[in-house]
């Protein structure tokens, strides 16, 4: 399902499971106690969207395109962390590196 574009869907209490969903688009998209698990959400967007309880553990978010205001409430990994970083305008760098 990659390239897939979810414009304007609504999802409440669903689970996507080992799902290929790079590059999607879900533009508008309502996701209430939705669960990503083990999906491939590389440069995956989620413009304009209404988060809440999304549960992104296990899955793939290199790239990923989230406004952070959504992010909040959102249940991630701690390798997850990294990836979203740059969302959220964090820089990452080690403690020797200017």
């Amino acid at each position: 399902m990659n390239l897939t574009a979810f414009h304007g869907s609504k999802f409440r209490d669903d689970e996507f499971e080992n799902c290929d969903l790079r590059e999607a688009i879900f533009e508008g998209v309502e996701l209430a106690n939705v669960k990503f698990r083990n999906c491939d959400l590389r440069l995956a967007r989620f413009p304009n969207c209404a988060f809440e309880r999304v549960d992104f553990r296990g899955s793939l978010l290199a790239g990923v395109q989230i406004d952070p205001m959504n992010l909040r409430g959102t249940c991630i990994n701690a390798a997850q962390l990294l990836n979203l970083a740059g969302t959220v305008g964090l820089i990452v760098k080690e403690a020797d590196v200017d």
